[in-house]
């Protein structure tokens, strides 16, 4: 494994700035504050992905319907999604307020693909668009809220590396189905 810091031919200036750019890394992953919502936006992805990709599925399963009547069963929960990422983020103004609606939007969440597995055709289908409604408004809650645990060159990093760890979530949604 190569060492940047430990190669003769680097200069004391270079290795100071190699030695500043890692520090970053460490102390982001270090937050548990961070971690934390690295959790909280893995299955957020995983559910935002989920349903998108085995929607249309689920409910082309539910009978003899026709792509087109497939098609706009299917639109309902991202016309919810649509409406409550406009209505709510705007509560979300102090990190307490934050923090309670992230934690009532993703009861909310479970809440709502939990009916959406167990119930009857159109329960479900209410329970797959409460879900939804709060897609969008958590995930810029989400990244709304981490400014106030970072700041300057750390939170440009970690914005990068939250949506990256999240889109990780997207992925093993998607993938778990063939596993």
């Amino acid at each position: 494994m190569c060492k940047p810091l430990t190669r003769y031919w680097r200069k004391k200036p270079r290795k100071r700035a190699i030695r500043r750019a890692v520090s970053p890394l460490k102390t982001a992953l270090s937050t548990r504050v961070f971690l934390l919502l690295v959790l909280i936006y893995f299955t957020h992805q995983f559910s935002v992905y989920g349903l998108s990709y085995f929607l249309p599925g689920i409910i082309g399963s539910w009978g003899q319907l026709t792509p087109l009547q497939i098609g706009l069963l299917t639109a309902i929960p991202w016309i919810s999604a649509a409406a409550g990422g406009i209505l709510l983020p705007r509560f979300a103004r102090t990190e307490q307020r934050s923090r309670s609606m992230l934690m009532a939007g993703y009861l909310v969440m479970a809440t709502g693909m939990a009916i959406g597995a167990i119930a009857g055709h159109a329960v479900a289908l209410l329970g797959f668009s409460l879900a939804a409604f709060m897609f969008f408004a958590m995930q810029s809650i989400i990244f709304n809220w981490l400014p106030s645990i970072m700041s300057g060159h750390m939170l440009a990093g970690s914005f990068g590396l939250l949506n990256c760890l999240g889109c990780a979530g997207a992925f093993s949604a998607v993938y778990s189905r063939r596993v």
